[in-house]
């Protein structure tokens, strides 16, 4: 990923706890199964985690999405945007949609978040030192949903694929076009997490930083099955997921 291989490890076996993002980095971050699979993805749920357990020793930065699991008493939050509208207000737009529609896909604007910005972030923020050790986290919303990117990271107009649910996905045609549409936004990804690498190897500092990259699940594509719920035939493409850990030093690919 973004040529990172080169000089990482990569741990085959690595698999997550859970086909959602509020379960499965909590997860990661604490290395702890929750004792409530309901709790919120929040440091006050999950007091103990990798920002509480370095936040004396390194200056915390983290660009979060959907969780928020660094104290706002250690981490310094990227700004906010004043042009993207607040995700609770995109929710109160959908409260007529819960009395007149059958089924409602809540619409947190996801979408209307540009990917690049929190990598372009994270390289500002690596490249700020200030003469002490630092701890820079970047939870991305790629490759998932919605997958309308191409490699370069221009936009093309699809339709989000259809709903998670085993009947909407029986033909083999629209699960195979999601994987492929997958697959492009998978690739400007690369392209994002390649630019990170690339600037921290002009800033000088690539060889002394250990750099972790994982994901928090999968997907399915295959037909007849859900793209996240589990299932036995799916679990496979869900629960396996991508681990590249690149020590201080490392310059020998490992597994």
């Amino acid at each position: 990923l973004g040529g990172l291989a080169a000089d990482a490890t990569f741990a085959r076996n690595h698999t997550t706890l859970a086909p959602n993002t509020p379960i499965a980095v909590p997860t990661i971050l604490t290395g702890l199964v929750p004792d409530e699979p309901e709790s919120l993805p929040t440091a006050q749920s999950h007091p103990t985690n990798l920002f509480t357990l370095l936040g004396d020793d390194y200056e915390a930065r983290a660009s979060e999405h959907i969780t928020q699991m660094c104290p706002s008493d250690i981490c310094e939050t990227p700004p906010t945007d004043p042009s993207r509208p607040h995700p609770l207000s995109m929710l109160l737009r959908q409260v007529p949609d819960v009395f007149t529609a059958s089924t409602v896909f809540f619409n947190l604007g996801f979408e209307e978040v540009e990917p690049a910005d929190g990598f372009e972030w994270l390289t500002e923020s690596v490249g700020v030192q200030d003469g002490e050790p630092t701890l820079n986290y970047l939870h991305s919303l790629l490759p998932h949903q919605n997958w309308q990117r191409l490699p370069g990271g221009q936009t093309y107009e699809a339709p989000n694929p259809p709903p998670r649910s085993a009947d909407q996905q029986s033909d083999e045609v629209p699960a195979r076009t999601a994987r492929q549409r997958h697959l492009l936004q998978l690739a400007y990804t690369d392209e994002l997490v390649g630019g990170v690498l690339d600037d921290l190897r002009d800033a000088g500092v690539y060889d002394d930083t250990l750099i972790i990259v994982t994901a928090d699940h999968g997907v399915s594509f295959r037909p007849d099955e859900p793209y996240r719920p589990l299932s036995e035939d799916n679990i496979n493409d869900i629960m396996w997921t991508p681990l590249l850990i690149k020590e201080p030093g490392q310059t020998e690919p490992q597994v």
